[in-house]
């Protein structure tokens, strides 16, 4: 039942999120996209039990699958991260999983995960250091929480630290240092600005 409801209430954002795109359908009617979704959690899952070094790869390898490109190829990250951004409301766990929220976006299931460290900066944002991370993850989609509330992933961030009970669950430093980063060097928005200042708005909301 409460998945039923939190569907719904998913389904009712959708203007907001911005679902559908010309090349490819909504999440709600690809079977293949829900699929790959849920894959790429439970790959990322296993990383979170056995070596989280290994999240960053198999974040790469099951996209990268998916669109049919070289793993290895020197350009791959980008095709990976360009593909994530064009799709990027469709990628929603939605098989059932006893540990997190189901439904739940992937960027914030890698958050529950505890592997955000390895993740983001080995993967989904960029290194000045490496000519070939020349694109990043929009990190700013905002999706529609089981409060019914829009939040982007900093919003989430943010939720989490605030409640000083899930301090045993996160590591509340490294959560602040990851907050930190995405707003200041790749450009994180929240939801309470995007309507009070032009330099917060944020897309389709």
């Amino acid at each position: 039942m409460k998945r039923f409801i939190y569907l719904i209430t998913l389904l009712a954002s959708l203007p907001i999120c911005s679902f559908a795109t010309e090349s490819v359908k909504s999440y709600f009617e690809s079977k293949e996209f829900e699929v790959l979704a849920n894959r790429l959690c439970d790959q990322l899952s296993n990383s979170e039990t056995t070596d989280k070094l290994s999240g960053p790869m198999a974040f790469k390898s099951t996209i990268a699958e998916f669109i049919k490109q070289d793993v290895n190829s020197k350009d791959t990250r980008k095709k990976v991260i360009e593909f994530w951004n064009t799709n990027k409301a469709q990628f929603i766990c939605t098989y059932g999983n006893l540990k997190y929220l189901t439904p739940q976006p992937v960027l914030r299931r890698i958050i529950d995960m505890n592997i955000q460290e390895e993740v983001f900066f080995e993967f989904l944002l960029e290194d000045e250091f490496n000519d070939e991370y020349q694109v990043n993850v929009d990190i700013n989609i905002v999706h529609i929480n089981p409060k019914g509330e829009a939040e982007t992933l900093l919003d989430y961030i943010q939720s989490i630290r605030d409640d000083k009970s899930l301090a045993a669950l996160y590591d509340f430093d490294e959560l602040a240092d990851l907050q930190e980063s995405l707003q200041e060097e790749y450009g994180g928005k929240y939801v309470k600005y995007a309507k009070k200042y032009p330099e917060y708005a944020l897309e389709g909301y």
